[in-house]
């Protein structure tokens, strides 16, 4: 205390010794000192709370992307991790490498699925209940079971094609079977009524051979008549044999 009032004791005689003038200048500078530093400190407060804001909207943008790179990209929340273990900003690189590779996935998705498109409009041409699927953005857990309905739908419309067509093909080869069974007995007809042809060409052959021959034997048999008689005797016992012998080689 002792001390304490003997440094003031000093201060005191110090400044009664500073001229009143000089000792107003000296206030003066050191209060505009004390506002300049003021001002710079509220500055800086300022400038403090504003970069605490930034980064907490940064560390919120930082939450966001990340959750949205999760949705993209199952395997970045590695490198968010190591850039977060390791205090360095997040590898920027290897995020674009896993987007490629996201993208080519997506992109051969596209093809496969414009490709299961086609052919499910070759399968299900005009039907409009398979083909409204490809409207939506993603076919659903219910695609299948339309496309199962109408597949057994087309089945059942083949079957029954098929059916119809196997009973056509039954009644063409019945059809055919009588045409052919009536050509057969046709023939057979036929081939009696040329028999019988024959067998009466053959009959009437050797009754006409039996004639000759009897003409023949009784014509050899004639010994008196007039002096033409063995002549005109002699011609028709030869034409007669030549018309026998064309019977028997007929025979």
């Amino acid at each position: 205390m002792a001390a304490g009032a003997a440094a003031m004791d000093v201060d005191l005689q110090a400044v009664e010794n500073i001229p009143r003038d000089t000792l107003v200048a000296l206030l003066k500078r050191k209060d505009k000192e004390s506002k300049a530093h003021a001002a710079k400190l509220e500055k800086l407060e300022e400038r403090y709370v504003k970069v605490v804001r930034f980064n907490k909207i940064l560390m919120e943008d930082r939450t966001s992307f990340q959750s949205f790179c999760h949705e993209f990209l199952p395997e970045s929340d590695g490198v968010f991790e190591e850039a977060a273990a390791q205090e360095t900003p997040t590898n920027l690189a290897e995020l674009q490498r896993q987007l490629r590779a996201w993208k080519g996935a997506a992109e051969a998705a596209g093809e496969d699925r414009k490709v299961f498109q086609q052919f499910v409009e070759l399968v299900f041409p005009g039907q409009d209940a398979a083909l409204q699927l490809f409207n939506r953005p993603a076919l659903g857990s219910d695609a299948f079971d339309v496309l199962l309905q109408r597949w057994m739908v087309l089945e059942d419309l083949q079957n029954q094609s098929i059916a119809s067509i196997n009973v056509m093909a039954r009644e063409q080869v019945l059809a055919h079977s009588q045409e052919f069974q009536a050509a057969i007995n046709s023939r057979q007809d036929s081939e009696r009524r040329t028999q019988d042809l024959q067998d009466q060409l053959t009959k009437m052959a050797r009754e006409k051979a039996q004639m000759l021959t009897q003409r023949l034997h009784g014509g050899g048999g004639q010994g008196t008549g007039s002096a033409e008689a063995p002549s005109v005797a002699s011609s028709s016992s030869a034409a007669d044999q030549a018309e026998l012998r064309e019977l028997r080689e007929q025979r």
